[in-house]
Parts: structure tokens; sequence; C-alpha cells
């Protein structure tokens, strides 16, 4: 039996993302609920190390939101997922287009 809706979704992703998913849910605003086959997806197309990067970076930028602030807070958790993984592409030096 699951106890939770987004608890079965993060199984699938490394257990040191899983641990920095749940610090993320209980240090912001944001919910277990709020993460859904989207968020997963975004984190497990990444390395480990990578997503922990990312995880780490969303936890800091919304530490101090409000879920009410947040229309769509799953929508808007998802966004910030994004924007840190792109950012975290191209530091690791994964950018520019040009290959060849």
């Amino acid at each position: 039996t699951a106890d939770g809706e987004g608890s079965g979704k993060i199984v699938d992703l490394h257990s040191t993302v899983r641990k920095l998913v749940k610090e993320l849910t209980s240090q912001t605003c944001f919910e277990d609920a709020d993460l859904e086959r989207a968020h997963v997806a975004v984190l497990a197309g990444m390395p480990p190390a990578t997503a922990c990067l990312v995880l780490r970076n969303v936890k800091t930028r919304l530490a101090k939101t409000k879920r009410r602030e947040h229309r769509s807070p799953p929508l808007f958790l998802l966004g910030a997922l994004q924007s840190a993984a792109r950012a975290a592409h191209l530091q690791s030096g994964g950018g520019g287009g040009g290959g060849g």
C-alpha cells in the first residue's frame, strides 16, 4: 500500500537523490504530492551527482517561499527544477550547441 500520492513516484531515483527530495519537501513549502512524474523524469534524466546539485540549488532558492504565493505549486516546482537543471548542465560544460 502506498502511504502518499507522491511517495511511490520517487522510488526509481538514486537513494541519495531520494533523500534530497525528502529534504526539499520537509524544508520548503512543497509537499511530496507536488512531485509528479515530470519532476521525477527531470531528476532521473541526469547523473545522481547532478540531480543532487540541482535539488540543493532549488531547496536554497525556495526555502523562504510560501505555498500560497504559487497558483500551482507542482508546476512552479517543475519550472524551478528545470531551470536549475539547465544551469547545472551549462556549468558542467554541456552547453553550446556546436558539436563537431
